[in-house]
């Protein structure tokens, strides 16, 4: 007689997918996300625009003179050296104001995303349950936590490209001090693969330990306890913490797939560029922004309640082969 088949590796995304289905069903939910984050991100954005707007003013001319504005692809792989010095000496320049106006908005930014997280991501999980409790204080610091990480990650990320431009460009891409590097002559092609090799690992290191700070708060909230508390249950989660990497790995895929649709996207105006131009190859380009942001945030969403019911399961000692949603009902109804 034969086995059953193992479905523990299946389980994970197939309930993710279900959940998938049953939020598309509940379209109230997608409109409160979006509400809350594209009105903090957008009054973000719009106070980075007139910082930006403010440091253009003040070094355009000093970075026109480094010959930054005639450099195109062309040139650049035509003559690396020269390109990779003009983008030295316009980083040269920029950095100081940039760090500048970073430091001054960061602890800003950070308020008004934790406070808006934590009301407006309330608001849409007691929508879609009743019995959660608001802890709004809790999501917010959860959040800032998990902003902590990821800017600390970015860093990394960034150091690390600051080395591989030491490392393949040569003396011309350091700003800061003497060439350690080897190359004797600026490497584009290596530069460009040490850049890819970078972000792809950094990328998928990030899918792989960032559930832990998706999950947190929601163990949190289901447990009426504390956040480190819920983190370190989160990480003694036991089986089920498969199906949080599991279904964090399908985000990763998720998304690079919409940035590649959005990338296609934005350029199918292109052989059309002779009668589209202007104002309306700009709205097209900001219409398929919107659309990404809103299709990511919808993903989002998916695997917040693919957590939270993963978790009640793993509480109620139950290991479905198929997710049985204890709010199927209160999904389907609007």
């Amino acid at each position: 007689m034969n086995a059953p088949p193992d479905r523990s590796r299946q389980a994970g995304t197939e309930s993710f997918f279900r959940i998938i289905a049953l939020c598309w069903a509940r379209p109230r939910l997608l409109l409160v996300e979006l509400t809350w984050r594209w009105l903090s991100g957008g009054f973000l954005l719009v106070l980075t625009a007139l910082a930006a707007l403010k440091i253009a003013a003040l070094t355009g001319a000093a970075i026109e003179a480094t010959g930054l504005f005639n450099v195109t692809l062309e040139s650049a792989i035509a003559d690396p050296a020269r390109a990779s010095v003009a983008l030295a000496g316009s980083f040269a320049i920029l950095r100081p104001a940039v760090m500048h106006v970073a430091l001054g908005l960061a602890p800003l930014a950070l308020f008004v995303w934790a406070a808006s997280f934590a009301f407006g991501r309330s608001a849409m999980l007691r929508l879609y349950d009743r019995s959660l409790p608001s802890r709004a204080w809790l999501l917010a610091v959860c959040e800032a936590a998990r902003l902590v990480a990821q800017t600390a990650v970015f860093a990394f990320w960034y150091a690390a490209l600051q080395w591989a431009a030491r490392y393949a460009l040569g003396p011309a891409s350091d700003v800061s001090g003497p060439q350690t590097g080897p190359q004797a002559e600026p490497n584009l092609v290596l530069y460009c693969a040490l850049v890819i090799c970078i972000t792809i690992g950094l990328f998928a290191l990030w899918s792989l330990v960032s559930w832990s700070l998706v999950a947190a708060p929601l163990i949190a909230l289901l447990e009426r306890t504390s956040f480190a508390r819920g983190f370190i249950r989160s990480l003694r989660a036991g089986r089920v913490r498969g199906k949080f990497v599991e279904v964090n790995l399908s985000m990763s895929m998720i998304k690079v797939g919409l940035v590649v649709l959005a990338t296609v996207l934005s350029a199918t105006p292109l052989p059309f560029e002779s009668v589209m131009q202007g104002a309306s190859i700009t709205a097209w380009w900001v219409f398929v922004t919107l659309l990404y942001f809103a299709a990511s945030d919808f993903f989002k969403i998916a695997r917040l309640f693919a957590f939270l019911e993963f978790w009640r399961e793993h509480a109620a000692g139950q290991e479905p082969p198929r997710a049985t949603l204890p709010s199927d009902m209160s999904l389907q109804s609007s």
